[in-house]
C-alpha cells in the first residue's frame, strides 16, 4: 500500500507539475504512465479496491484518480470485475456505514468521506477524456 501510495502521488505531481519547468524536463525523460501500464499497476490498484482494510481502500481509491491518464482503459471496464464495479459496490457499502454514523450522531465521519470519495471516483472515471500528449 505504501508503494500504492507513492505512485499516486508522483503521478499526481507529475499531472500538476508546469509545463516549462526542470521538473517537468525530468519526467519526460522518463515514461512514466507508459512503465505503469506495462508493468501492471493499473490492475493491481483495482485489485486493492478489494480489500477488507479501508485504509487501503482509500489510498487504492485515490491512486485511481492520479493513474486516470495512465489507466483510463483499464478503470473504465465496466462488468463484475472492473473498477467502476467495484466503486459503485463500495459506494452502496460507505453509503449503509455513513447511515450508521449519522445514526450515532456523527454526521460528518470517515465513512462520509470514503463515500464522497468514492463517488468523486466514479466521476471522474466514467467522464474522463484523455488528453493527446498521453
Amino acid at each position: 500500500m505504501k508503494a500504492i501510495r507513492l505512485v499516486g502521488d508522483l503521478t499526481l505531481e507529475r499531472l500538476t507539475t508546469e509545463r516549462d519547468s526542470d521538473k517537468m524536463k525530468q519526467y519526460d525523460r522518463f515514461p512514466l504512465f507508459m512503465k505503469l501500464r506495462e508493468l501492471g499497476w493499473c490492475h493491481l490498484v483495482v485489485e486493492c479496491l478489494r480489500s477488507t482494510s479501508h485504509e487501503d481502500r482509500e489510498i487504492s481509491m485515490n491512486a485511481l484518480n492520479s493513474l486516470k491518464p495512465a489507466c483510463s482503459s483499464d478503470f473504465q471496464t465496466d462488468g463484475t470485475d472492473g473498477a467502476l464495479e467495484l466503486l459503485r459496490r463500495l459506494q452502496l457499502e460507505y453509503a449503509s456505514l455513513w447511515d450508521a454514523e449519522v445514526a450515532q450522531g456523527d454526521d460528518d465521519g470517515y465513512f462520509k468521506l470514503l463515500h464522497d470519495l468514492s463517488s468523486n471516483v466514479i466521476n471522474n472515471l466514467s467522464n474522463w477524456k484523455p488528453k493527446d500528449e498521453l
